[in-house]
């Protein structure tokens, strides 16, 4: 039998919602699929639905018990996080955080996240970034002309994407923190992942850790 759904704290964005659809025309997860479950709106509307299922009169009777559709968790995942719908949104909800909040809890209840993310998840504990790249090519941006100050007055931390995808952008923040007269470094072999992809996708546990490594050693 299913268990008994329990939705984290957010009766108050589920009530603001004034269902009015405005989200629907800017939400860009909308212009790629046709359903307006993947919308704002639809997601809110799921998660009424979700919050009151099992609760009436004929559900008690037949011992009835909601479950969370792998279709709703798909459509939770499709959403960018770009913000457009917390833009245009009248109640002033904060949707980015409220879609974050969903997918942790979606995680907790096991049902997520998906199989792509998990292998990002594994990735960054096996090898410190999101890519699966090895350490030792962590600093190969920087640049040649830059001193490596032994004492340095900051640490400039590229990241994943800028360690190891897009180089060009901490090469060219190093360059002008140089030419600035800042005495600068990085961590080298020794920097992790920002977690932040984890974050996006509901998955905490990596988090704290990999933040306090990043401080400790900085």
């Amino acid at each position: 039998m299913a268990k008994t759904i329990r939705l984290p704290r957010i009766t108050r964005e589920l009530v603001q919602c004034q269902m009015c659809g405005y989200c629907i025309d800017v939400c860009e997860a909308h212009r790629q699929t046709p359903w307006e479950s993947v919308t704002p709106r639809g997601k809110i509307y799921y998660l009424n639905q979700l919050d009151k299922a099992g609760f009436g009169l004929v559900d008690k009777v037949l011992g009835r018990k909601a479950t969370i559709s792998p279709d709703f968790v798909d459509a939770m995942y499709k959403c960018t996080g770009c913000g457009n719908c917390e833009e245009i949104c009248h109640a002033k909800i904060e949707l980015v955080k409220l879609w974050e909040i969903v997918r942790a809890w979606l995680v907790q209840e096991g049902v997520a996240p998906l199989p792509v993310h998990k292998g990002i998840a594994k990735k960054i504990a096996t090898t410190g970034n999101s890519f699966g790249e090895p350490a030792s090519k962590r600093d190969a941006w920087w640049p040649a002309e830059v001193e490596r100050a032994e004492v340095p007055e900051a640490i400039l931390y590229a990241g994943c994407t800028g360690s190891y995808r897009m180089q060009h952008i901490p090469a060219a923040g190093a360059t002008i923190l140089a030419r600035a007269g800042v005495k600068i470094n990085c961590l080298g072999s020794e920097e992790v992942c920002c977690s932040s992809p984890l974050l996006r996708v509901g998955i905490k546990d990596q988090t704290m850790g990999l933040a306090i490594k990043t401080v400790t050693k900085a």
